[in-house]
């Protein structure tokens, strides 16, 4: 088991809303209003708030409308469609997945007063440098590939992962690669979608993906728990 270090990393989450909202939270709705005072601790602006309605605006599909807030300068950013909830982190860092948390039970709790927001699926895909320790990036790829020719270097793989016993992740895919932007690092690429059928608690669901995360890299030869940022 390879321990590593977390070089650089960013994630997001979409959350699957199983019918269409009535209307997004937008200036002159309840939700508004009170995601106003909800936001504000996470640094809400007007110039950082905006309405996409598509290319073509004289006939905008539903799917093309959605409402973003780019909150922490810029930390976290939230789309909001009248089907799904997708948070951004673009750089991870350590108490930003909480803050995500904190932002997302916002949102869910403030459109839950005034319509249906049921959640039927969460996809989650993370992307990551890491530098494993005391090795190199090459022959961790060479360990996992054996081509049976010497001329022939890997440089990436890809997997699909089956689901683990106790976990309900539908479906999962990782790729791991040779990074470009850190010298000797891996580049992981961690995909999976989650189906629900019950309440979705977001605090409890970072924690499901955090185990199901460690868990699938194991299976990679690579420690979570000893990694370190």
């Amino acid at each position: 088991m390879r321990k590593y270090q977390v070089k650089e990393s960013s994630f997001n989450v979409k959350v699957g809303f199983r019918d269409l909202l009535s209307h997004l939270p937008v200036p002159g709705t309840d939700d508004f209003d009170d995601l106003r005072l909800l936001l504000k601790p996470f640094g809400l602006r007007s110039d950082k708030c905006s309405v996409e309605q598509g290319p073509n605006t004289q006939n905008t599909k539903l799917s093309e409308v959605r409402v973003n807030f780019s909150l922490m300068s810029d930390k976290v950013i939230v789309r909001v469609a009248y089907d799904n909830l997708e948070i951004v982190v673009p750089v991870n860092e350590v108490t930003t997945p909480e803050a995500a948390v904190g932002i997302a039970e916002a949102f869910l709790s403030t459109m839950a007063q005034s319509q249906e927001t049921a959640v039927s699926s969460v996809t989650i895909q993370s992307m990551a440098h890491l530098k494993i320790e005391d090795d190199d990036a090459r022959i961790y790829l060479a360990e996992q590939i054996r081509t049976g020719n010497t001329k022939l270097v890997p440089d990436a793989f890809a997997v699909e992962i089956d689901a683990l016993e106790g976990s309900s992740v539908k479906a999962c895919r990782v790729v791991v690669a040779r990074s470009l932007r850190f010298e000797q690092a891996l580049f992981l690429d961690f995909a999976a979608t989650y189906e629900f059928e019950g309440s979705f608690v977001p605090a409890d669901f970072l924690a499901t993906a955090r185990a199901d995360y460690a868990a699938r890299l194991e299976l990679l030869g690579l420690d979570f728990k000893g990694s370190r940022r």
